[in-house]
């Protein structure tokens, strides 16, 4: 697959996206499937596509918007 010029998202910068988990929690997250699957760079050094983070934090807002549309409903 192609891609263009994306850019990465080292760990330390996940903060400035409200990713606050530690690096166990994401590694559980990715196992299920919950998170965008971390890009290996070196045997030390891993990131992310800041396109996927996005993709990520979009699907969140949407789940978050339906739980409080179905909770409305149900009033």
């Amino acid at each position: 697959m192609e891609h263009q010029l994306e850019k990465f998202v080292y760990y330390h910068q996940l903060k400035n996206y409200g990713v606050i988990y530690c690096r166990s929690h994401i590694w559980r997250l990715e196992k299920k499937n919950l998170f965008p699957k971390r890009i290996s760079l070196s045997p030390s050094r891993i990131c992310w596509l800041e396109t996927e983070i996005l993709e990520w934090m979009t699907k969140q807002i949407a789940r978050r918007d339906e739980a409080i549309a179905e909770a409305q409903g149900e009033l």
